[in-house]
């Protein structure tokens, strides 16, 4: 079972990934929901993610930021994002931070979007194992 973070700031966002996708279909689970980077980094402290759904504009610490902080120290765990925004800008510097897809939220409720991707994501969670959690201090996480 892959393991799954969501992150957005739009509550309504997280309901609709929570409720439409059919991710048991998919051999994965929800373990989590964060409404902003710094949550989510502090999630991810205590809990074993192998993929992470992120926004990329968020208050206190953007998709970005999170992407990058969390790939530093636990390059393992994929990401992709989610945007309201198909700015080429930010489409290229995520993927710099290794986002593995960059998915429109108007493509969210699309078949032929999500389902390609998530077998995808499925079958490259199921090809590099679960995430393997290296132990690190507190300070590494805040830099």
């Amino acid at each position: 079972m892959t393991d799954i973070l969501l992150v957005d700031d739009e509550p309504m966002i997280l309901e609709i990934l929570k409720r439409t996708i059919p991710w048991s279909q998919y051999d994965m689970r929800i373990v989590g929901c964060c409404s902003n980077g710094e949550q989510a980094l502090e999630f991810l402290k205590t809990h074993k993610v192998s993929l992470v759904f992120t926004d990329i504009k968020m208050p206190h610490m953007d998709g970005l930021e999170l992407i990058r902080r969390v790939h530093s120290f636990l390059p393992d765990i994929r990401f992709v994002v989610l945007s309201s925004y198909s700015d080429f800008v930010l489409v290229k510097e995520s993927f710099q931070y290794g986002v593995t897809d960059y998915i429109l939220k108007i493509d969210l409720d699309d078949d032929r979007v999500m389902d390609p991707l998530l077998k995808r994501m499925q079958h490259m969670c199921r090809e590099h194992g679960v995430a393997q959690r290296r132990e690190i201090g507190v300070t590494d996480w805040v830099r």
